[in-house]
């Protein structure tokens, strides 16, 4: 193997062999290159994590390529809810390669694990159930995958989506009809007032006209 593509196919089909990966910071080692100084001290610190300050392996790790971090780091995992008869690999190293090399198979429990490269994405996955491994290039904070698992964060692409889904899954909640109001009593209304009869003035009218008529002759 004399490039970096061979070493990290090698070790991407091998990815416990901690051999490999010392004898690939050997070669970045040897290379002019300050980026292949960082990866080679990246991956001498990551063996010897138990001795080594996690913020300076983060900052390290930040200003390496995520697929690069992908195929070579040892993150551990999380989320994981296998029962207490499977015995967990507990890390990201001990898995099955697939093709895809953000994705790699627990032969204990039969299930899938993601590589999350963002905390968003990763709170997704261990809100669903999924067993995750972390990118070493985050900045972590203590239960930062637990405490919002409940519910997804406004703003968030995943959380419009589930909103959406959660709309036309749940019956839409009509208003109660509400009964017509009881008809009000009716209270007695005096009769309307009848008109005068007009029959005695139009007698009087006749006479009137008579006795003209009869001065008249």
């Amino acid at each position: 193997m004399h490039d970096e593509d061979g070493f990290l196919s090698a070790i991407r089909l091998t990815p416990a062999d901690d051999i490999a990966r010392l004898v690939f910071a050997d070669w970045l080692d040897e290379q002019d290159d300050p980026t292949c100084k960082a990866k080679a001290d990246f991956i001498r610190r990551e063996l010897r994590m138990d001795g080594e300050d996690p913020n300076q392996l983060q900052q390290l790790a930040s200003f390496l390529d995520r697929d690069w971090l992908a195929i070579v780091s040892h993150p551990k995992l999380e989320a994981c809810r296998s029962v207490d008869e499977v015995e967990c690999p507990k890390q990201w190293a001990r898995l099955t390669p697939t093709e895809n090399p953000r994705l790699r198979f627990c032969g204990s429990c039969q299930k899938p694990v993601r590589y999350c490269d963002s905390l968003a994405v990763a709170r997704d996955h261990a809100r669903l159930g999924n067993c995750i491994a972390v990118s070493l290039a985050l900045v972590r904070e203590v239960d930062d995958l637990s405490s919002p698992v409940g519910e997804p964060q406004i703003g968030d692409v995943h959380f419009v989506s589930e909103v959406i889904q959660r709309h036309r899954l749940l019956p839409r909640s009509r208003p109660p009809v509400q009964p017509p109001p009881p008809d009000e009593p009716t209270e007695d209304l005096p009769p309307p007032p009848r008109e005068p009869r007009r029959q005695k003035t139009r007698c009087r009218n006749r006479n009137i006209e008579r006795e003209n008529w009869e001065e008249m002759e």
